[in-house]
Formats: structure tokens, sequence, C-alpha cells
């Protein structure tokens, strides 16, 4: 589903028109993008939460390079865990 496509959905529901819905929702991504960023938990109850951890420093098999091993530098990345009410909901 894309942006366009939740917004309509979003319009159906709600009457709203459909460009401020998409406004909304991008100024609602943006809040939870900047608030990963400053390393705060975004908690959707019913729904999920966002959240972000470092991944380690690593080493990993290369068949490029011919010194057999790279080093993966460490990271942080973003992570999403489902809800109760969304689990329910998804599954069979």
């Amino acid at each position: 589903m894309t942006l366009a496509e939740l917004a309509k959905k979003v319009n159906e529901k709600t009457g709203t028109g459909e460009k401020e819905v998409q406004k909304v929702i991008g100024a609602a991504l943006d809040a939870i993008a900047e608030a990963l960023v400053e390393g705060e938990k975004v908690q959707l109850t019913g729904f999920g939460t966002f959240s972000t951890r470092v991944k380690p420093a690593r080493e990993i098999k290369s068949s490029i390079f011919s010194e057999g091993k790279i080093t993966v530098a460490e990271r942080r990345v973003a992570e999403f865990k489902a809800g109760k009410g969304l689990k329910e909901k998804v599954s069979l």
C-alpha cells in the first residue's frame, strides 16, 4: 500500500480530504523518524512500538575480497515490534 492508497482509505473513513490526510500521515511519520533519531521509543498502544538498537561491529566472510573477511562497522537500526491488537488482527 502506498501513501496515496493509505490516504484514500483514511479519507473514506473520516471524510477528510486526501491531500490533507497525506500531510497528516507524512507529519506523523516524520515525527516518528525524528524521535528514533533522538534515541526515543515510539509506542502506539494496540498497534506496536518503534525503537532503535545498536548492531555491534562484526566480521563477515567475503567472496569478493582476497583477504577472506571484512569488518562491518557498528550501526544503529530501526525496529518495529507489533502490539497485541495488531497481532490479533493479522493472525489467522
